[in-house]
């Protein structure tokens, strides 16, 4: 399974902005010198880093994305997981 599949819920077609909408429920939004390292940023968000298309940021939570561990080995894992996947590492 993906972390992040993209896709629209209501076409189940990819968009890159279903995808990164995605990855911002999940990480929140991304810091400026994040944007301003990207030339296409100004196209999903604005200059204070909200996010502007018109689908919307679903709300996902680590313990939401991950459907296959239980208990003890779910909590360390996910508190690895959160540790690598950022913005900026």
């Amino acid at each position: 399974r993906r972390m992040f599949d993209g896709l629209d819920l209501e076409t189940s077609k990819y968009g890159n902005s279903f995808h990164l909408a995605s990855i911002v429920g999940l990480l929140g939004p991304p810091p400026l010198d994040f944007l301003q390292r990207s030339e296409c940023s100004s196209v999903y968000f604005d200059d204070k880093c909200n996010w502007k298309c018109l689908n919307p940021v679903p709300s996902v939570s680590w313990e939401e994305s991950e459907r296959n561990l239980e208990c003890s080995n779910k909590k360390d894992f996910l508190d690895f997981v959160r540790k690598m996947v950022k913005w900026t590492p």
